[in-house]
């Protein structure tokens, strides 16, 4: 077999498994709503299809999209909660789709799509991306409560003291590790398929484009209604999030793509300056209106950085070109403009602006950032101290932050996030995570310098570099005080920037640049590290931070699959379960009875099955104690003799082998699946 057929058999393996994991992704995380389903599926055909072909254009078409179809879902009164995954999260894993399908089938093009082996950001690039899989792949062992060493199936056990079940705990282990996984395969894509100043431009323009319809979206919420396409936090509040998940996020956005926009709008040409022109105005406007205060500042200090950047380079070399006079005059006048109104209200031009949502909001800052002290930054250094080696596994700062408020915060229950995205991955990752995203963060760095050293002057290139660097250096301030872990298409736009920083330049860094980085013992140091914090949170997560434990340490109580308590015209009090219950029990007798009723309507020609089990605690298997066939519509009452050993708190489970819905039967308007109703449970003997 030569090697291409070789290739193609690796590459169609891995899309036929891969296409298998979307599938099951996407019938579990995203809303089967029908009008969502004809506005979103389309987009995603056509992002696939047009990947598969040519993954350039298929870039492009990703590049356009992703900032535009992430509030998608407010259109179809689909909000949080509900379990679902963000939409720019889902179109880049059918453009991965597409691009495995591409690799599959199309003949190989190292001109277009080859390896870059001397660029020395792939190697921490990697071992991130493998810590975050070991993490997660751990992590999402915990809390299916080890399945099936521990437990013959994965029920929706109680996780925290917020309450959240596991089936919430494993959402939030996948989401997040896909926010980091996706945005690292987003930048190797593009910084590979990039090889030409040409596409550069036309990615560029994209980008122009896509945000100029975000910003007329957003002048429509500003001036006709903010309830158009946003979600409910935010119209409480008073935000508007363009086509963004939040307004924070929006806010995020435009304090990046801004600056970039105005670094980088004189060295372009025709069309594409002008969809900038058309867009640098009208999305500074609306950074007031979104709500967001390190956006602003960030905005603000990305500005200043540009500014600096020129001034240096007129010091140094002496010279002044018009594009140079002008990009920074415009970016000058910006600062000076957004500075005034800030600082300067009293002599502010503009007293609408000074009214704005972000200016007002702008005075409860140092309030903001007092509570970050308080409550999410010492929560998170808290848990990086616990646990340096691991941190709690990638997705758990959401899960376990409630049980350690309790301890540490205990005016914040609840909280969602670090708000500082290093506290985020030193939560999850440890000090490991910390030290190869500062890796991954320096090597940008390294190679922003190289690029624009590489470039001629006054070339596009040359241009290039601070523009994006301006964008970057935003980012990094606003993520001093949020994380935008849920923000998949925040984390896009970084990872954007990132590849112009590395696609400014034709060539690689040299190779004795790189060489220390590649050395056999580097290496194994950093596999080494990757083993230990696995290891170090396999450790934890069977004793720490076990399901086990956290119930006994935070008093959880165990109860999960049972509706609300009902009572019948006879007065017997009962709850329904699903196909699978729980229920914690104090067993202080040898034998509990146990009042139990099914309704299904065909119950006579269909017995249901029920199978009881008792556990003395998570860590344990559960014994099956009883296995019930029920060919009746009425009470009856089991009694059950506990096995030997179990005393004192314990979990009865329940599993019925099918339940049926009484709305779809044409019985009631009840839209729940019914298993079995479940009455008070008593000891006896």
């Amino acid at each position: 077999m030569d090697h291409l057929k070789k290739r193609r058999l690796l590459f169609g393996a891995a899309t036929v498994t891969y296409a298998i994991l979307v599938s099951v992704f996407y019938w579990k995380y995203v809303p089967l709503v029908a009008g969502y389903q004809v506005a979103l599926a389309p987009l995603l055909l056509i992002v696939t299809i047009v990947t598969a072909i040519d993954v350039r254009r298929g870039l492009l078409a990703f590049i356009f999209l992703f900032p535009l179809i992430n509030n998608l879902p407010y259109f179809f009164k689909l909000y949080e909660p509900l379990p679902m995954a963000p939409s720019a999260l889902v179109l880049f894993l059918f453009f991965f789709l597409g691009w495995l399908l591409h690799r599959t089938f199309a003949a190989p093009d190292p001109a277009g799509e080859g390896e870059k082996p001397s660029e020395s950001i792939f190697t921490p690039l990697r071992l991130f991306t493998a810590l975050v899989a070991v993490s997660a792949l751990i992590t999402f062992w915990r809390y299916t409560n080890f399945f099936p060493l521990w437990r013959p199936r994965v029920y929706e056990l109680v996780t925290n003291a917020f309450g959240t079940s596991a089936g919430g705990a494993l959402m939030s282990v996948v989401f997040y590790s896909l926010t980091y996984l996706t945005g690292i395969a987003f930048f190797a894509i593009l910084v590979r398929a990039v090889r030409s100043e040409a596409f550069i431009r036309k990615a560029i323009t994209i980008l122009g484009a896509s945000t100029l319809l975000s910003v007329g979206f957003g002048l429509i919420q500003h001036f006709h209604s903010l309830t158009l396409g946003n979600n409910p936090l935010s119209i409480q509040q008073g935000l508007l999030n363009a086509t963004f998940k939040d307004a924070l996020s929006f806010g995020a956005f435009l304090s990046m793509s801004i600056p970039f926009f105005l670094g980088i709008l004189f060295s372009l040409k025709g069309r594409s300056r002008l969809i900038l022109s058309l867009t640098i105005i009208p999305s500074g406007f609306l950074l007031f209106y979104a709500g967001s205060k390190s956006g602003l500042i960030s905005f603000l200090a990305a500005l200043l950085a540009l500014a600096l950047f020129a001034l240096g380079t007129f010091l140094k070399h002496g010279y002044f070109t018009a594009k140079k006079f002008l990009s920074v005059a415009l970016a000058v006048l910006v600062l000076a403009g957004a500075s005034t109104i800030i600082f300067s209200p009293k002599i502010s031009p503009l007293p609408s602006l000074r009214k704005s949502t972000t200016i007002v909001r702008m005075n409860s800052f140092q309030r903001a950032i007092a509570n970050r002290l308080d409550n999410h930054w010492t929560i998170a250094g808290r848990i990086i101290q616990g646990y340096p080696l691991s941190g709690l596994g990638m997705g758990s700062f959401i899960i376990e932050s409630s049980n350690i408020a309790k301890k540490y915060a205990p005016k914040y229950e609840h909280p969602e996030s670090a708000e500082n995205l290093l506290l985020q991955i030193g939560s999850e990752l440890g000090i490991p995570g910390i030290l190869l995203f500062l890796w991954v963060l320096w090597k940008i760095l390294g190679r922003g310098v190289h690029s624009y050293r590489a470039g001629p002057p006054s070339s596009f290139n040359r241009a290039l570099v601070p523009a994006a660097a301006a964008g970057l250096i935003s980012f990094l301030l606003n993520t001093l005080t949020h994380s935008y872990i849920g923000s998949n298409e925040i984390h896009y736009v970084f990872w954007f920037l990132a590849a112009m920083l590395f696609s400014a330049a034709a060539s690689p860094l040299p190779s004795s640049k790189t060489a220390a980085f590649r050395s056999p013992v580097l290496r194994f140091s950093a596999l080494a590290l990757i083993f230990i914090s696995g290891l170090s949170l396999l450790w934890s997560s069977t004793h720490s931070l076990s399901l086990n434990e956290q119930t006994r340490r935070y008093g959880l109580r165990q109860e999960f699959g049972l509706g609300p308590g009902e009572k019948n015209n006879e007065g017997i009090e009962f709850r329904w379960s699903g196909r699978f219950a729980g229920i914690p029990y104090q067993i202080d007798a040898p034998r509990i009875d146990i009042p139990l009723l099914v309704s299904h309507p065909d119950i006579s020609v269909r017995p249901v099955r029920i199978k009881i089990f008792v556990a003395a605690d998570l860590a344990t298997k559960p014994k099956l104690i009883r296995e019930i066939i029920l060919k009746e519509s009425r009470w009856e009452t089991i009694k059950l003799s506990v096995p030997d050993g179990i005393r004192g708190s314990a979990l009865l489970l329940f599993e019925v082998d099918r339940t049926w819905n009484p709305r779809k039967e044409g019985v009631s308007a009840d839209l729940r699946n019914l298993g079995v109703a479940i009455g008070i449970i008593k000891s006896s003997g």
